[in-house]
């Protein structure tokens, strides 16, 4: 959720650089309301904008009407005498990030999904992209982690996604196969036959296993659940 920030800087008195109210948003939606001196570089202003919103400077653009922002710019480039406010849109640019999520060390990978869900808004179709073929990678932390953020989606009902999920079910690691039951506790849609038509009781799969009798207790079960999957 992006917050609304004001910022306004002490050297713009100690050296009465003029300034600017700058707004910050991105497309229908406020990020911040700044003060800033004119000469403010887009650097910096980038850096700002990637605090408030928790994502490296590096995967944000800024925009000024159709006029990209470069980073050696300052603000008194997008001014004239009679403007007393500019306004910039902030545009999030993922490429780079996205793909990580294909980089051989796991690091990597753990580290672009760290940037990924603290991204505000995504499709359907770019979450599905992103964050499904997660859900079989090799690293225990990043399976858990899409599932964690599936969970969080307003994919709700999605039948696709749920079918997914469940795939968690005989996972060896118990915190990522308990990630996968709690994120389709959240999305599924319950009807008489259970959640999405699973066929797999979604209790006995955080017990440990699917039909494979895991006694719940710890690691001990989930290896028994992934053993017999």
């Amino acid at each position: 959720q992006a917050s609304s920030i004001r910022v306004s800087c002490p050297a713009m008195a100690a050296f009465e650089t003029p300034s600017i109210r700058v707004v910050l948003h991105t497309i229908g939606q406020a990020l911040g309301d700044l003060e800033l001196p004119v000469d403010t570089t887009a650097a910096r202003l980038r850096g700002w904008a990637g605090e408030a919103w928790g994502l490296p400077p590096s995967c944000l653009q800024l925009a000024v009407g159709s006029a990209v922002m470069e980073d050696g710019e300052v603000l008194a480039s997008y001014c004239n005498q009679a403007c007393d406010c500019i306004d910039v849109t902030v545009v999030m640019v993922l490429d780079s990030v996205l793909m990580r999520l294909e980089d051989p060390a796991p690091r990597e990978r753990l580290a672009a999904m760290q940037v990924l869900e603290k991204v505000p808004h995504w499709s359907d179709s770019a979450a599905k992209a992103a964050f499904l073929p997660r859900l079989r990678d090799t690293e225990a932390a990043i399976r858990r982690k899409a599932a964690d953020w599936l969970g969080r989606s307003t994919l709700r009902g999605d039948e696709g996604v749920i079918q997914a999920l469940s795939g968690g079910f005989a996972d060896r690691d118990v915190c990522a196969r308990r990630a996968a039951v709690e994120a389709i506790a959240r999305l599924g849609v319950r009807g008489t036959g259970g959640i999405c038509g699973l066929s797999v009781p979604v209790v006995d799969a955080a017990r440990g296993g699917g039909r494979s009798g895991g006694n719940g207790r710890g690691g001990g079960g989930g290896g028994g659940g992934g053993g017999g999957a």
